[in-house]
């Protein structure tokens, strides 16, 4: 069973990049070609005729260079529509794959610990799961565009949008896990939610800028940029989401590993940048000028608080078990775990879109087996 499930993981998200590969190289933007203005008649003789023929000829050079004016819009909604079109097939192939799998009991369903086995997913769980899903990606759609309107609008600085997306979306996601069912493999329903970001991030990395575009994802080009460079996409932000896609993953609802590794990554991160660009200017560390003590000690805060306090609503429902029965000891457990990731951040190691969870994970899987 297990490794039918992982046989189909693996073909699940091989086939998805095939599709992300296969759009990026794909499209091409539809060019069309004007038709020539018509040749000038000879003009008459007569003044009167004369003048028609200017009058006639003035509109139609006007419908002509009309529609030529147009020419690149419709190219425009042709290809958005094509946009739309792939990134709603890759939903919808996400979906159906991971429903039928779970039909077919290749996906475990709840714990029974009565008989101490895992029992098949029933219809109502699969509806929960995948509804759940559904929810998540319109919560996130929500969230990310009100952001990217605001930067869109010019109330909102780009950098500062995207750090906005950056710290509060996936404590979002979190928050909603205890939606999904009880389900031993509930994990791949939720997975479904940051793999369609991760390909909503490629479409806005390399179709954005030429006439593949879709304004949405323009939009959330632009936001996500550092410096206004879409191609930035494919850095920070696609390493964020394929991040939370492993905790989400490999991690789930087991333990709090997951939890406390996106906690660093989204609130810690996120707000060391933002308060340090605005507080920081003053305070710089000697080793590492680009970093500040008000964006660190931002980082130590948000993560922490972040963490305990989805670790304690994660708990509140009853879908984590915590390590500790004391909360003080959990606490500063956790605020130990933040404190190092934020030497981490500010430490020259590499992009800290991945060091600092991968240094909250190992420490968790330390600190709390």
């Amino acid at each position: 069973m297990k490794r039918a499930s992982l046989f189909l993981t693996i073909l699940q998200l091989g086939v998805l990049t095939c599709r992300i590969v296969a759009f990026s190289s794909r499209h091409s933007p539809i060019k069309y070609h004007s038709s020539s203005l018509q040749q000038k008649q000879q003009l008459s003789h007569s003044s009167t005729k004369r003048q028609q023929h200017l009058k006639f000829e003035t509109k139609e050079n006007s419908a002509l260079l009309a529609k030529n004016e147009n020419a690149p819009a419709s190219s425009k909604s042709f290809t958005l529509t094509k946009t739309r079109k792939n990134l709603l097939t890759t939903t919808l192939f996400a979906f159906a794959s991971t429903i039928a799998a779970a039909s077919l009991h290749l996906l475990q369903g709840p714990f029974d610990p009565i008989s101490n086995t895992v029992t098949s997913y029933t219809p109502s769980l699969i509806l929960r799961d995948a509804s759940t899903s559904v929810l998540c990606i319109i919560l996130g759609y929500a969230l990310t565009k009100i952001f990217t309107t605001a930067a869109s609008d010019g109330k909102l600085q780009s950098r500062d949008s995207r750090k906005l997306i950056h710290t509060l979306s996936a404590p979002l996601f979190v928050f909603v896990w205890p939606l999904f069912s009880d389900a031993v493999d509930a994990r791949y329903f939720a997975v479904i939610v940051p793999f369609l970001n991760a390909l909503r991030i490629v479409i806005a990395g390399t179709a954005s800028g030429s006439n593949d575009g879709d304004g949405d994802e323009e939009e959330l080009a632009n936001a996500l940029s550092r410096s206004g460079d879409i191609k930035e996409c494919l850095g920070g932000p696609l390493f964020y989401v394929i991040i939370l896609s492993i905790a989400t993953f490999c991690f789930w609802r087991d333990n709090l590993i997951g939890v406390i590794a996106v906690s660093t990554m989204a609130a810690g991160d996120g707000l060391a940048d933002l308060i340090g660009r605005r507080y920081g200017s003053t305070n710089k560390w000697s080793f590492a000028p680009s970093k500040s003590k008000a964006g660190t000690l931002a980082f130590f805060v948000a993560s922490t608080v972040c963490s305990i306090l989805l670790a304690s609503w994660l708990s509140y429902t009853n879908v984590l078990t915590l390590p500790f029965s004391s909360f003080p000891v959990l606490a500063i457990t956790i605020a130990f775990i933040s404190a190092v990731c934020a030497i981490v951040e500010i430490l020259p190691l590499g992009d800290d879109n991945w060091t600092v969870p991968a240094c909250a994970a190992v420490l968790s899987f330390l600190l709390f087996r």
